[in-house]
């Protein structure tokens, strides 16, 4: 049995249709069935329906019936109007008060704000909404888009706390948010925007969808949304789609990036996908890097390698797209067996995207490195040159082409592995200050370190510690790091990142003299710190300083100093005998209780 949402008049004409073909008798019959089945709840309404029949002549049809219901529903839908557009002009009110037993940090599960409402808004707009589902399933597509529209702009005014607050009215998808809404609002939408399909003309539907999508804040509806809004196939659909494509393309919007993505997957005819992709690369360039997904499978690898780089010609270098595209390009160099024109896609990747990851990728898997060693340096330099007096916390365009940069923490990682201990150290590790470290790279480059200068195969609890806080600035993803590669690995990003790092340390030079060198600093800033928490009392941080200390005393053991953890383990808890949450913490790191 099909059990598809059917509408009212479809469903309607199927019945008279089954009802005239029936004799007197079995009429009785599925009379008796229904009122078998019928919810128990619901018995006296069927009673009372069927003695309301009872006095009715013959002569009144279907038809008739229906017409009268059809202009009770536009006549509720008027009244419904006007109350609306009262609730926009702020006539009627919603309460607010905030809930004094809300807390961000503690019970942030009740709601911030208790909104009230005497004056029945959220009643009318319940209303509207139970009148937007009537007009999909009665066929009202014009008196349904109207509703919609006003739906979609409505604002709902509020005094009391949100408001002296705020001072902002709230819209439908925030009557949502404090859920003060009686429907559910995603399926609304869809049905809003299906009435916005239906009840416009060709030329208009693009531009009144995409406004109407853009003002319900409803990201995650698609068009694919709205094509099983009905029952059949949206009329004129193969003409809309062109005109949906062709107006999206024109929007410098995320939603409209993806929207377009999801319209480009129901063409098939894939000229015309890369010819999308080369109108709209300005706005979208995401669409190339869709076209060569969608290829990757195809015996076409020499054209779609030239694709690659055509894309690669055309998006600025700054996009982080732009990897993504470089090593989507490197797949197909792959399958034509070019290894140095994969090794170029990866440095394409690590200009437009400077991380560890890509870095790691030319570092370790390229077949000469040192080839493309100065290429690197000019682009890390680079990328930190356009970024370094640019404020990390600076707002952006959503809407905006993400762009590569390379603040300090990162630059500073990158010159680790670039091996440029001294420039690490004037950029990021000059801090003088014993506090404030979170902001800096002081942290990181401490982990660094103790990684690099430590000998040995296990770590201890110290530099287990270390080693977290490391991989986690490094963000290294296996995932990632194997696209664009020969190489089927299934190694954990944890696994990933010890080989990598092992892989590059086993390059690495470092002196015996610039081992004590560091050594000498570190034991310095540890000291300081640990100070600096203690005279402030910062409880938090016991167990960071522990890691440290920890890590040093570790660290000088596997360069050959017998018991030297436990020795300034001991120099600390003596020091600070007093503070019993920091012995702990010195305890759950090795120390002897």
């Amino acid at each position: 049995m099909n059990n598809e949402r059917m509408k009212l008049p479809k469903f309607l004409k199927e019945v008279d249709a089954l009802s005239k073909n029936l004799s007197h008798e079995n009429m009785e019959m599925l009379i008796h069935e229904i009122a078998r089945t019928w919810p128990e709840n619901r018995r006296n309404n069927l009673l009372q329906l069927m003695r309301s029949y009872e006095n009715i002549s013959g002569s009144k049809s279907c038809k008739k019936c229906i017409d009268d219901g059809i202009s009770q529903i536009v006549t509720d839908i008027e009244s419904i109007k006007e109350r609306l557009i009262q609730i926009n002009s702020a006539d009627r009110l919603l309460e607010s008060e905030y809930n004094e037993e809300w807390d961000d940090w503690y019970n942030s599960d009740v709601d911030e704000v208790l909104f009230s409402d005497p004056k029945g808004i959220l009643k009318d707009i319940n209303e509207a909404m139970e009148l937007i589902h009537t007009c999909v399933d009665m066929e009202l597509y014009i008196e349904g888009y109207e509703l919609s529209e006003i739906l979609s702009v409505l604002e709902v005014s509020s005094e009391g706390d949100y408001c002296d607050y705020n001072g902002s009215p709230l819209y439908m998808h925030e009557l949502e948010q404090y859920n003060l809404l009686g429907h559910e609002y995603i399926p609304f939408v869809k049905e809003c925007l299906y009435l916005a399909y239906m009840g416009n003309p060709l030329e208009e539907r693009a531009d009144e969808i995409y406004c109407m999508m853009g003002n319900f804040r409803c990201n995650d509806v698609k068009l694919e949304d709205i094509m099983q809004s009905g029952n059949d196939e949206l009329p004129q659909f193969d003409a809309f789609l062109t005109m949906w494509i062709g107006y999206l393309g024109a929007q410098k919007s995320k939603s409209a990036d993806k929207l377009l993505r999801e319209s480009q997957s129901m063409i098939q005819d894939e000229s015309c996908l890369l010819e999308n992709a080369r109108k709209y690369v300005a706005e979208h360039p995401s669409l190339y890097q869709q076209f060569l997904e969608i290829k990757l499978n195809s015996d076409e690898s020499d054209s779609m390698f030239q694709i690659g780089i055509e894309a690669m010609e055309k998006i600025p270098s700054s996009y982080l797209i732009r990897s993504e595209i470089a090593l989507l390009t490197a797949e197909y160099a792959v399958k034509l067996n070019d290894h140095e024109k994969m090794e170029k896609c990866w440095i394409e990747a690590f200009r437009s995207e400077t991380t560890v990851v890509n870095y790691m990728r030319i570092r370790i898997c390229s077949n000469n490195w040192k080839q493309w060693e100065q290429e690197l340096k000019f682009i890390i330099e680079q990328t930190y040159q356009k970024t370094k007096n640019r404020e990390k916390s600076l707002s952006y365009d959503m809407n905006a082409e993400r762009e590569n940069y390379l603040y300090q923490e990162s630059y500073c990682t990158m010159l680790f592995f670039e091996e440029q201990f001294e420039r690490m150290y004037s950029v990021g590790m000059h801090e003088k200050n014993a506090l404030g470290w979170s902001s800096t790279f002081m942290k990181q480059g401490l982990a660094f370190m103790f990684l690099l200068l430590f000998q040995g195969e296990k770590f201890p609890e110290g530099m287990k510690t270390m080693q977290s806080r490391a991989k986690s600035v490094c963000k290294i993803s296996a995932d990632k790091f194997y696209r664009g590669t020969e190489i089927n690995s299934k190694l954990s990003d944890n696994e990933l990142f010890s080989q990598l790092f092992n892989s590059w340390k086993n390059e690495v030079q470092l002196t015996i003299e610039e081992s004590k060198k560091w050594l000498g600093k570190i034991e310095k800033w540890i000291a300081g710190r640990v100070t600096g928490i203690m005279e402030g009392n910062h409880r938090n941080y016991y167990g960071e300083c522990a890691s440290f200390i920890a890590a040093f005393g570790e660290v000088q053991e596997s360069l050959g100093i017998p018991d030297a953890k436990a020795h300034i383990m001991e120099k600390y808890r003596n020091e600070y005998s007093r503070r019993s949450a920091f012995r702990k913490e010195l305890v759950i790191y090795g120390m002897k209780k």
